[in-house]
């Protein structure tokens, strides 16, 4: 009890003054954080639509790639039908001028240019659509990192919140 009495007015005043200060600069640290969260916030969200943006991009291309793909195909088939067609014409045609004993020799090795041609074509087809498959599967991985992060900034904000 004996302190209180040694107390003055100007000490307490003082001691007030001090006390405002610390609370102040507590206040303002506190403000100044809340501050730069926002803008991270900010940040964070104008990327998480940056980001939408291209996985709806990279979809609309992967879309278009399928779409092209499914084209390509089917020219393809077309175009292997109309060879196959006209191989079989030409084939007909040399066997029935030829003799009895070329016909052989003839069928022999026009089967041959044919399975040849044949297989060169579908070679070609397999690797260009082994290309547009690398191609297609490369876009949808880049979707599907586009759609994580965006995901994964999305829960971020919303633990910021």
């Amino acid at each position: 009890m004996g302190w209180w009495k040694t107390l003055t007015g100007a000490e307490i005043s003082q001691k007030i003054d001090q006390y405002a200060e610390t609370l102040g600069a507590v206040l303002l640290g506190v403000h100044a954080d809340m501050q730069a969260q926002q803008k991270q916030m900010t940040t964070l969200q104008q990327q998480s639509e940056e980001h939408a943006q291209r996985i709806e991009e990279h979809c609309r291309q992967l879309r278009e790639h399928d779409e092209r793909m499914h084209q390509l195909q089917e020219q393809l088939l077309s175009a292997m039908n109309r060879w196959q067609q006209v191989i079989q014409t030409e084939i007909s045609q040399q066997l029935g001028d030829a003799e009895s004993n070329l016909q052989a020799f003839a069928s022999e090795h026009l089967n041959k240019a044919q399975e040849e041609l044949l297989r060169q074509v579908l070679n070609d087809v397999r690797q260009y659509l082994q290309q547009n498959e690398v191609l297609i599967s490369r876009l949808r991985r880049h979707c599907l990192f586009a759609y994580l992060f965006a995901m994964l900034v999305g829960v971020v904000v919303w633990m910021l919140k």
